[in-house]
């Protein structure tokens, strides 16, 4: 990703007068501008470029791949109130989501989402692995269990760790793939 043309075209977007859309939209905050190159700053490197667009409710930023889409807006109103939309390019509503983003990193992490099958199919994956343990024992002891087991996993490059609870059973799983760069 090249920050400094996203720079550069913020630049453009900040120079927009009053009306710049011919339905009335304001020039963009001093606020709303710093708000959005604060995100690109923190934006990792080695993402697609986004497009980055202004709009009458602010600025955002837009991503897609083959089969999913997101887009970051910084609203104009209240440039630190910052959103997501996120969803399937398919058109199943049912897996699109939106909500606020709380801490600008928050945006690194929905990039993992959204590249995460394209960057895998770009690599090779060395080895697959997948755990899964059987806890038994009191309720407390099988807290215990399951806290020590989901830190050693952590640990180990495991992912994806969950419990599930099958009548008596309590099953510990989880997932790890390791890629030849």
């Amino acid at each position: 990703m090249d920050k400094q043309k996203l720079k550069e075209k913020l630049v453009k977007i900040s120079q927009l007068k009053d009306n710049w859309d011919s339905y009335g939209a304001k020039s963009f905050a001093i606020k709303t501008i710093d708000k959005v190159n604060e995100i690109i700053d923190c934006l990792n490197d080695d993402i697609e470029q986004p497009h980055l667009i202004p709009s009458c409710c602010g600025i955002q930023f837009e991503w897609e791949n083959e089969d999913k889409y997101l887009e970051i807006i910084v609203g104009e109103k209240t440039p630190d109130s910052i959103l997501y939309f996120k969803g399937d390019k398919k058109g199943d509503e049912e897996d699109d989501e939106e909500g606020d983003i709380l801490n600008i990193n928050q945006i690194n992490e929905l990039l993992i989402w959204l590249y995460e099958k394209k960057v895998m199919r770009k690599k090779t994956i060395k080895e697959y692995k997948s755990i899964t343990d059987k806890v038994e024992g009191n309720l407390d002891d099988v807290i215990k269990n399951l806290i020590e087991m989901r830190d050693e996993y952590t640990k180990q490059g495991y992912y994806n760790l969950y419990v599930e609870v099958d009548f008596n059973d309590i099953i510990f799983e989880g997932t790890k793939i390791e890629i030849d760069e």
